[in-house]
């Protein structure tokens, strides 16, 4: 799971245009704990994800997955 959220932050940061640092900056967090999540050291919590999300402006969601 921490691959999948270390990309999605990456790619929510890239596709804002945003360095690490603004984005850290936007959601609240030293620049070093940004680092730690893109790199995979460390894996957000869901309210940090959502929040670094947020800031990269996006929304994450979270719903019942229903199958076919």
């Amino acid at each position: 799971m921490g691959d999948h959220v270390q990309l999605l932050i990456t790619k929510a940061r890239d596709s804002a245009g945003l360095s690490q640092a603004e984005l850290a900056r936007r959601a609240g967090i030293p620049r070093s704990v940004m680092n730690v999540y893109e790199r995979g050291r460390r894996v957000p919590s869901a309210e940090m994800l959502a929040r670094l999300l947020q800031a990269a402006g996006m929304l994450l969601t979270c719903g019942r997955r229903v199958d076919a």
